[in-house]
């Protein structure tokens, strides 16, 4: 080979592009972009239909919102439960026993009026020597009636003593109860919220990884 020899033969030159073959490319390209488009929409059109057929048909059944629940997870909302059904006890119980303070007190009160009514009476009584419905008394009978007006003031006293003190006894045993009611409520409130927490988050754990391991999947 001489050094005048072209290294390339004339049909290994690379060819000469042209205006108008680079528009032919261009406008093939264009074309081949606009079709994968449509199929991409086309595409992206049926899953979204389909999503919303199976959202529309699909119905959840109640046992399924614990698919997630095992063994354990089921005692301790069974635990929940019962002692929900004890904490609606203990509300109850408290509203009866707060309905019989409500009515010792009324009763307490009703009897003080009574009281009231019968010492002005006894005073009416004394001062006028007469009943308060306008009989007089004769002559027998009133040695008997200053006696009885003398003798009945210690014992109302002696009553209002006796009354008083077994109305205390009997507002502050209730009022024991009703302490001891509510701090029962607390426990169970509080036993009942942390065990419905714990078999939640229980449940949420075994979702978030069986969505995890679909997304790897795929």
């Amino acid at each position: 080979m001489s050094y005048r020899q072209p290294l390339l033969q004339a049909s290994h030159k690379f060819p000469i592009a042209t205006a108008s073959d680079d528009a032919v490319n261009n406008g093939n390209k264009k074309q081949l972009v606009t079709n994968s488009r449509k199929k991409d929409s086309n595409t992206y059109i049926k899953l979204d239909d389909d999503t919303k057929r199976s959202d529309k048909d699909e119905a959840v059944d109640v046992l399924r919102l614990f698919q997630f629940a095992d063994r354990l997870d089921f005692v301790l909302m069974l635990l929940a439960l019962c002692l929900m059904l004890f904490h609606t006890v203990c509300i109850l119980a408290s509203l009866v026993l707060f309905g019989r303070v409500t009515g010792l007190f009324a009763i307490q009160s009703f009897g003080d009026n009574c009281y009231d009514q019968r010492q002005n009476s006894i005073i009416a009584i004394k001062n006028n020597n007469t009943y308060p419905e306008g009989i007089e008394l004769n002559i027998f009978n009133n040695v008997s009636s200053h006696e009885m007006h003398h003798n009945s003031d210690a014992v109302l006293l002696s009553t209002l003593a006796t009354s008083m003190s077994s109305f205390r006894k009997k507002v502050m045993d209730i009022v024991y109860w009703l302490f001891i009611i509510g701090a029962v409520e607390f426990l169970l409130g509080s036993i009942e919220n942390f065990l419905w927490t714990i078999s939640t988050k229980r449940q949420i754990c075994r979702m978030s990884v069986s969505i995890f391991r679909s997304l790897v999947q795929r």
